[in-house]
């Protein structure tokens, strides 16, 4: 993690202040050591260049690491997926098997394999959409030069393409420190690392101080956080500037896909209607920018995986690609 964040840390339980015990560094970076709470004594360790401020208080599901374990228990499906040709595997195979060759540190052959399997996977219109998105994002802060923090970022599809095309330093963020452990290795691969630091917190409990993030982003992170509503007060809390969130709406009347979103609690910001009172009840003042309309098809299981990569839509339907703007 860059060391221009200490300033910007706190304790993210008690919200107290920190000292840092570094036992390694460089001119730029902290790399290993710990951030020790003035007040409730939390320890907070950095390691292999990664801050992880998680606290122990909060509930959650690693799914990245679900994933692993399923290739660690199942080799027969290793063994099936990596037999066959990449042309002779059906898109949601061949997005899984990426998946794979990425825990595997292949990025060389995971990276287009990914982006193959997503052309078969998603509706033109779901892909054309995605990509504005991400255009939109890159075109607008073009001009910025505060650090990006970027919520619940996954396998930072978006992290890479804000440092592809900006100046801006960036903070790559999510609960789960094995995914930031793949995400530092495939940033190092693309060239990208330089300008991006890796943190693992919790969204409904950050480590940063009040008012101190000037550029917010996600790339439907926040729709897949549970208790959502909740994380909005937290997000809230420490922006100073504006939120700039990729995010998707269903129709109103379109109860089958917004009943598996309930069912999952992820359905705050479905619509746009609960998502308007969420961000009115966190004290947000929300616009809707760069909406397209898309028309977007269930993902169908596997041959070799018995799963599909999302749980929504489950019957066809028109769907909001937007980016949510907020101060």
């Amino acid at each position: 993690m860059h060391k221009y964040l200490m300033d910007m840390l706190q304790c993210p339980f008690c919200h107290s202040n920190l000292t840092w015990d570094i036992s390694n560094e460089t001119e730029e970076r902290l790399i290993e050591g710990h951030a020790l709470c003035t007040q409730c004594n939390a320890t907070y360790e950095i390691h292999d260049g990664i801050g992880v401020f998680l606290t122990p208080e909060l509930q959650r599901n690693d799914l990245w690491e679900e994933s692993n374990t399923l290739f660690l228990e199942h080799p027969e499906l290793v063994d099936a997926l990596m037999e066959h040709e990449n042309n002779d595997l059906c898109a949601t195979d061949r997005f899984v098997k990426a998946m794979l060759l990425d825990e595997q540190g292949n990025f060389e052959e995971a990276m287009p394999l990914f982006k193959n399997a997503r052309a078969d996977l998603y509706t033109k219109d779901i892909v054309k959409g995605t990509e504005s998105q991400l255009e939109f994002l890159c075109n607008y802060l073009k001009n910025s030069c505060d650090p990006i923090v970027d919520i619940a970022s996954g396998r930072c599809y978006l992290v890479e393409e804000l440092a592809k095309n900006l100046d801006n330093y960036i903070v790559a963020t999510d609960f789960s420190p094995s995914i930031l452990k793949r995400d530092k290795a495939a940033l190092e691969h693309l060239g990208l690392y330089n300008k991006v630091s890796l943190l693992s917190f919790d969204a409904r409990l950050t480590p940063f101080k009040d008012a101190s993030v000037k550029i917010m982003t996600s790339n439907l992170g926040l729709a897949n956080i549970q208790d959502s509503a909740n994380v909005l007060n937290e997000l809230r809390r420490v922006l100073e500037g504006e939120l700039l969130f990729i995010n998707h709406f269903y129709a109103e009347n379109d109860e089958p896909n917004i009943n598996v979103l309930k069912y999952f609690k992820v359905d705050t910001f479905a619509t746009e209607k609960t998502t308007k009172e969420a961000f009115k009840a966190s004290n947000l003042d929300l616009k809707i920018a760069n909406e397209l309309f898309a028309y977007s098809t269930p993902i169908s299981k596997g041959e070799i995986i018995d799963a599909a990569p999302d749980i929504t839509p489950i019957v066809a339907t028109n769907i909001s690609l937007h980016i949510l703007k907020a101060k």
